[in-house]
């Protein structure tokens, strides 16, 4: 459901975008005709104009056909099953994770690890950043 939302709200968000396409050439020959005092010209960019106009402030507006109505729907059903509690991340719930991924992603996890590893290979060694690491494992001893 969420997928037709967005594909909606992407169709409406092309149509509002043709709308400002129309304004911002309206107003170029809006600007034109009336530098050449072509009066008649004018007028008739200024109701085409009023058009996309009316046009955007349907797209815009609170019918079940605009970008409004989507936006809406999108984040009422986000909202909707968005899951009330999520499962704490505790040691025993990454390694099981961890046990059931498949070869890719372990292959990817240990990447990540070996360029964390790679990025601090050269740094000076930290005596007391170490050593307080360690002391927070002493209760296991």
């Amino acid at each position: 459901m969420l997928q037709y939302y967005i594909n909606k709200l992407d169709y409406w968000f092309a149509e509002v975008k043709e709308n400002w396409y129309g304004l911002r050439i309206g107003f170029h020959w809006l600007g034109y005709n009336i530098s050449e005092q072509d009066w008649a010209s004018a007028e008739t960019t200024c109701y085409s104009l009023r058009d996309y106009a009316i046009a955007m402030q349907s797209d815009m507006g609170e019918t079940t056909n605009s970008v409004r109505y989507y936006t809406g729907a999108c984040l009422q059903y986000i909202n909707d099953n968005w899951p009330e509690k999520v499962d704490p991340l505790t040691m025993e719930s990454l390694i099981n994770v961890m046990l059931l991924a498949d070869p890719s992603e372990v292959e990817y996890f240990i990447g990540i690890v070996d360029a964390y590893r790679q990025s601090v290979w050269n740094k000076p060694f930290n005596q007391e950043f170490f050593a307080a690491l360690a002391r927070g494992f002493e209760e296991w001893e």
